[in-house]
């Protein structure tokens, strides 16, 4: 699976697209950062399980927003 080379477009388009959640849009913007989950555990103030189920949140809801918005790219890596 090839990276996904975030930036702030493609962030802000996923974010507006698939309505994500403040949380949401911290971690993902603290992932594609290159913040391990636990750095972002630590400065986000939330738990590895938070993280984890928020990042796997994150993955299911880009699969989905990918369907139907051709600007986002098809391949991911969080």
């Amino acid at each position: 699976m090839k990276k996904v080379p975030w930036n702030r477009a493609i962030i802000e388009e996923f974010s507006d697209f698939a309505l994500l959640s403040d949380e949401e849009t911290e971690v993902l913007i603290a992932r594609a950062a290159g913040w391990s989950r636990v750095k972002a555990s630590r400065e986000l103030a939330m738990s590895l399980a938070k993280i984890d189920r928020i990042t796997d949140r994150l993955k299911q809801k880009y699969r989905s927003a990918t369907r139907y918005n051709d600007f986002l790219p098809e391949n991911i890596d969080f």
